[in-house]
């Protein structure tokens, strides 16, 4: 399951290169994702209701503003600059990792309910 988890957070980060733009738009609504114990957590992802190029990613109770990241591989790249919170959506999944040092994953496989 490690090498699996080190593939994804790879691929990721290869995803999330921020270039010029690709339009891609922002699925929104209930992900069912996994946490780094395996358990089951849902997230919610709402564009914010004000401003276009952000974000709300809420789990376990607490919002996180978000600020939308051009990309040009077509991934949906967003980071908060205080949260420290990168998330990625790919045409399959996403996962919100750690923009910080150490590139922890919080959530991985997250799958629109």
């Amino acid at each position: 399951m490690k090498n699996n988890l080190n593939s994804l957070l790879f691929g990721a980060v290869m995803l999330a290169v921020a270039e010029p733009s690709v339009a891609a738009s922002l699925k929104q609504g209930v992900f069912t994702c996994e946490d780094s114990h395996y358990r089951e957590i849902l997230l919610t992802v709402t564009q914010h209701p004000t401003k276009p190029n952000k974000a709300i990613l809420n789990w376990e109770g607490k919002d996180r503003i978000v600020h939308r990241e051009p990309t040009t591989t077509g991934a949906v790249r967003y980071e908060g600059a205080v949260s420290q919170i990168l998330y990625i959506q790919a045409p399959d999944h996403s996962l919100v990792l750690d923009s910080g040092p150490a590139k922890k994953v919080y959530l991985s496989w997250c799958k629109r309910k």
